[in-house]
C-alpha cells in the first residue's frame, strides 16, 4: 500500500500483532462492560486508528454488516466513507481527511492528556447510495494493561444538525429580504414618481422570493426525495437576469461589494423554470458576496456551449483551500464553525440537478479565484 499522506499517520499494525490487539480488547472486561453500558456508539482503536472492538449500535447506527467486516480497518473503511478513495493510504491520508473531525480527534487525541470532541461531516456509501451524516465524535487514549488504545465514543446528531441548519439558513435569508423591502418601501415616500416605479418593481420582487424562501423551507424541512410540481418549460435568460437585479437593489449582502452583471448577450431562452432558477443564482450570488472583501468584485455573466447548452457562472477573487474544495457540495459540510451550518452549496446543488435538470459545477485557482457554474440546456 502507498504510503503516503496528508494528514494522518498511515501505518497500520502487523497483522500478528493486530490479531492480539482484537483477541485482548474483546476478552477484556472493562472494554467489554464500555460497550455495553455506555449510550450511544462506542468503538475501541489501535495506535494505527484500526478497528479493534465495536457495539451493537456502532454497526446498527452506522450501518456495518457485521463486526468481522469492520475489525482492523480504520474508522472511514469500517463505516464506508466515500472519501476513502480518494486518500493515497486509507482513512485520515487524504485532503479531505484535513477537515475531517474524526480524523482530527482521534489523531489529537493521542497527544493529550483529555478527550478530545470534534463534529464530523461525513458521506457513506450503503449498497451503491450515498448518505450523508453527521456525528458528534469524542476521542479518548486509554491504557490497559500497558497497551495504549483509543476510545471513541459517537452519536448521530444529523437531524438536530439539519433543523439548525434550516432555521439559520431560513432566518438569515428572510432578515436579508426584509432589510430590503423595509429599505423600499421607506423610500418610497422620498423619490419622484420615476423612481417609485423601480422601487415598486424591487419590492415586487422581494415579495416574490420571500415567497420562495417559505417554499424553499418546506421542502427542506421535508425529504430529498420530494418533486417539485413546476413545469419546466421556456425560461428567458433577460428576465432572470432582470429578476436577479431587481432583488439585489436593495440586498444587505450586497452592499459595499461591486456586483457586476456583465452586459452580455440575453437573447437566449433556456429550458428551466423561473423561480427555481432565480433561486439557485441568488444562493450563488450570496456565497460569492459573502466570500469577498469589501471592494471586491462579484460577476454573473452567461457562456454559450456546444450542444445547446448556456452556462450561468457566478464568479469571485477568492481562492478555495483544495480541502475545502473537495467537500464543499457535501451536505452539513461548512466553513464555519456554528452548529446549523452547510447546507448553502449542497442546497444550491441539489435543487439544480434534481429539479432544474442542470448540473452544477466550480473552479477555482489563486490567480482567477473561484467560479461556479449552472449549466441549463437551451430552448
Amino acid at each position: 500500500m502507498d504510503q503516503s499522506t496528508h494528514f494522518a499517520s498511515p501505518e497500520r499494525a502487523e497483522a500478528e500483532v493486530l490479531a492480539r490487539d482484537i483477541e485482548f480488547a474483546s476478552k477484556n472486561p472493562v472494554i467489554n462492560s464500555l460497550l455495553e453500558t455506555v449510550g450511544g456508539i462506542v468503538a475501541v482503536l489501535n495506535q494505527q486508528r484500526q478497528v479493534l472492538v465495536v457495539n451493537e449500535a456502532f454497526l446498527k447506527d452506522l450501518e456495518v454488516d457485521d463486526v468481522q467486516s469492520a475489525l482492523g480497518l480504520k474508522l472511514g473503511e469500517a463505516i464506508g466513507c466515500t472519501r476513502v478513495e480518494q486518500a493515497p493510504s486509507g482513512c485520515g491520508t487524504g485532503k479531505a481527511c484535513i477537515t475531517c473531525g474524526a480524523a482530527i480527534a482521534t489523531v489529537a487525541c493521542l497527544s493529550s492528556k483529555g478527550p478530545i470532541e470534534r463534529n464530523c461531516a461525513v458521506s457513506v456509501d450503503k449498497d451503491g447510495e450515498t448518505r450523508d451524516i453527521y456525528l458528534s465524535v469524542r476521542a479518548q487514549r486509554i491504557v490497559f494493561q500497558e497497551t495504549p488504545l483509543i476510545l471513541i465514543l459517537a452519536r448521530d446528531i444529523s437531524a438536530e444538525h439539519q433543523r439548525a441548519a434550516l432555521e439559520r439558513a431560513f432566518n438569515h435569508d428572510v432578515r436579508n429580504i426584509l432589510t430590503g423591502l423595509i429599505g423600499a418601501a421607506d423610500l418610497l415616500g422620498l423619490v419622484g414618481e420615476r423612481e417609485s416605479k423601480k422601487l415598486v418593481a424591487t419590492v415586487g420582487a422581494q415579495a416574490k422570493l420571500l415567497n420562495q424562501e417559505i417554499k424553499f423551507q418546506q421542502f427542506l424541512a421535508g425529504s430529498d426525495d420530494g418533486h417539485d410540481q413546476s413545469v419546466l418549460g421556456p425560461v428567458s435568460w433577460a428576465d432572470v437576469l432582470g429578476d436577479l437585479r431587481k432583488i439585489f437593489d436593495q440586498h444587505p449582502m450586497a452592499d459595499g461589494k461591486n456586483l457586476n452583471f456583465a452586459e452580455v448577450s440575453t437573447e437566449r431562452t433556456l429550458q428551466s423554470n423561473r423561480s427555481l432558477l432565480a433561486r439557485v443564482l441568488t444562493n450563488m450570488l450570496v456565497n460569492g458576496l459573502e466570500a469577498s472583501a469589501a471592494g471586491e468584485e462579484v460577476k454573473i455573466w452567461a457562456e454559450e456551449q456546444a450542444g445547446a447548452a448556456l452556462d450561468l457562472c457566478v464568479g469571485n477573487a477568492q481562492f478555495m483551500p483544495p480541502e475545502v474544495a473537495l467537500r464543499i457540495f457535501q451536505r452539513n459540510f461548512s466553513t464555519k464553525a456554528d452548529t446549523g451550518r452547510g447546507l448553502g452549496t449542497y442546497s444550491m446543488k441539489l435543487l439544480a440537478e434534481n429539479f432544474l435538470d442542470a448540473k452544477v459545477s466550480f473552479e477555482t485557482s489563486e490567480t482567477e479565484g473561484t467560479i461556479f457554474r449552472i449549466r441549463l440546456p437551451l430552448a
